[in-house]
């Protein structure tokens, strides 16, 4: 999450309670109904279920994930008896006076609460379990690591963490040099970038880390090590702090550490969808309508489509997977499930209506 401070305020007010008042003092208990897991206690809307598919899910994706951050059986078990609190709320405009910018989710990860627009969003669950591979720690941190580790493993904004990388790679090529820029709370809140952009080149950065550095226990030694009691104090501090953090972890000048990273990201693009010349034989499916012609081949290496548009634009979607759309139809909006590609002038996505999110 970024840029949501002046919501935070309404928070902590909200979420005054203790973790330890769990009975009918608890203003989540008075407002919400609840679900639970082994490790997360759902709060949902009263009369709006979550269904118990999106509940495993939920609780796959946090197991998942404590594996990727090292947790030990200890701290798993300890969510039994102290879960995390999951305040959801799928209508997002619900939320709007809880936080600012383009967000769908935070989290409050001393305490062990997240609020979320999706279930599961596992970028808000990294944060609290990061925090608690790293405890004990204080509660604030640098978000170019923090953010970073949080999308390189959860994604962002619900985008896959591959789609977040390819957006990284993108990025970086874009603008060289950005790493020492956001390296700061301030160079990394109030750069002129999109959110999502300093988000994404972040994460690239923290994949290099954990497939060329040791892993990912090296990166929550950085975490653990840039953690704050005040967030003036984190706030303050200057970019040189950071680079010596790096540098005493990795035992490399922070030049270099650059320099190499820069080097591996050349030899390791992010794999996804890229650009294809249009395969020379009759492709295998065709469609057309008076606004659009589609041409897909089928070839070992994956898929080829070919979209011409036949007026100004391209705005179309591919539907397929256990929702197909109505006989004799080509385009339509895609149901919960099945993979819907869509592509508009802005470029191509491709949609995981099973999992809910940009693949």
């Amino acid at each position: 999450m970024k840029r949501a401070w002046p919501g935070l305020i309404l928070i902590l007010l909200l979420l005054s309670v203790g973790p330890a008042a769990r009975g009918q003092d608890d203003p989540w208990s008075r407002q919400w109904q609840t679900a639970r897991t082994a490790s997360v206690r759902v709060y949902h809307a009263v009369g709006e279920p979550v269904p118990a598919a999106r509940l495993r899910q939920l609780e796959r994706s946090l197991q998942r994930l404590a594996g990727e951050l090292g947790l030990t059986g200890t701290e798993l078990g300890s969510l039994r008896d102290y879960p995390i609190d999951y305040l959801y709320a799928p209508d997002a405009a619900s939320l709007s006076g809880v936080w600012v910018g383009d967000v769908d989710g935070m989290a409050l990860v001393a305490e062990r609460r997240i609020i979320a627009s999706r279930l599961p969003h596992e970028h808000e669950l990294v944060h609290v379990l990061a925090h608690m591979a790293i405890s004990p720690a204080p509660a604030h941190n640098h978000p170019f690591v923090q953010e970073g580790l949080a999308s390189y493993l959860g994604g962002h904004l619900g985008e896959s963490p591959g789609a977040v990388l390819a957006l990284g790679d993108a990025v970086l090529d874009r603008n060289p040099g950005l790493v020492p820029r956001i390296l700061t709370v301030t160079g990394f809140r109030e750069s002129i970038l999109p959110d999502e952009e300093c988000y994404a080149a972040a994460a690239r950065f923290i994949q290099y880390l954990d497939r060329e550095r040791g892993g990912l226990d090296p990166v929550l030694t950085v975490l653990r090590l840039m953690s704050g009691t005040l967030a003036e104090e984190v706030v303050a501090r200057p970019a040189s702090f950071v680079e010596v953090q790096f540098e005493g972890t990795y035992g490399t000048p922070f030049a270099e550490l650059l320099e190499a990273f820069e080097a591996w990201r050349r030899e390791h693009p992010v794999a996804g969808v890229v650009p294809a010349v249009p395969v020379q034989r009759t492709p295998d499916f065709r469609l057309a309508d008076s606004d659009h012609a589609v041409r897909w081949w089928r070839e070992p290496a994956g898929w080829v489509i070919a979209v011409e548009p036949l007026l100004d634009r391209v705005d179309l979607a591919l539907v397929w997977g256990s929702s197909a759309p109505q006989p004799g139809t080509w385009t339509g909006p895609a149901g919960r499930t099945g993979y819907e590609l869509r592509i508009t002038e802005e470029g191509a996505r491709l949609i995981d209506h099973g999992r809910g999110g940009v693949v």
